[in-house]
């Protein structure tokens, strides 16, 4: 015989060493190691996937908040005339709601989903802009709510100065602060890449 014959034989797979015809495929003991691997990969990755999507929702809700601050301050001094930020806790699953109106926030109200009725304000006042957030589809909302600040037309500046946390299902937690000067900054309480630790 050949000296690499036998190699080829075992290569192949045709014969084991008595000669019998050898099985094909995974033995069962094979597949269970095999699933009991991958079930112990998959709940190693969970965890982290759920923290990923717990910080991609708080920075996705703080932006969107700094956008809209951002925003009042350049309508009051575009259009000349005080406008005001008003944020309001929703009902019924957590969340809150954004106005951006001139006049008084008494006479502004947001969406109702349970009639349909859209955000609106009561003349004289004037509805800007309006959105809504609901804690259980964005998965991270602003806590820090019933308040309004008045932007002035002349320079921007913000009357109270405020801030905002935003929290996550799962307890991440940022801040957005405003200055007089209608300046934001961010900082995060609890601890996030990119971000720099609340004083």
């Amino acid at each position: 015989m050949e000296p690499n014959t036998a190699i080829r034989c075992r290569a192949v797979g045709a014969l084991d060493r008595h000669g019998k015809k050898a099985a094909r495929g995974l033995g069962s003991i094979e597949i269970y190691a095999s699933l009991c691997c991958s079930a112990l990969l998959v709940s190693q990755a969970l965890p982290r996937i759920d923290a990923i999507r717990d910080r991609q929702a708080v920075q996705v809700v703080a932006g969107e908040l700094d956008q809209q601050l951002r925003m009042a301050r350049q309508t009051a001094i575009a259009l000349d005339t005080p406008v005001r930020l008003t944020l309001r806790a929703l009902t019924g699953g957590g969340g809150h709601c954004t106005l951006t109106h001139t006049g008084d926030p008494q006479a502004c109200r947001c969406a109702d989903p349970t009639t349909g009725a859209p955000a609106a304000c009561d003349a004289p006042a004037r509805l800007l802009q309006a959105s809504s957030t609901r804690l259980a589809e964005a998965g991270a909302t602003v806590t820090t709510v019933n308040r309004t600040l008045i932007f002035a037309p002349d320079h921007g500046t913000v009357t109270p100065t405020a801030t905002f946390e935003i929290r996550s299902r799962q307890g991440l937690r940022v801040r957005k602060i405003i200055n007089i000067l209608g300046r934001v900054r961010g900082c995060a309480v609890t601890p996030l890449p990119g971000w720099s630790t609340c004083a």
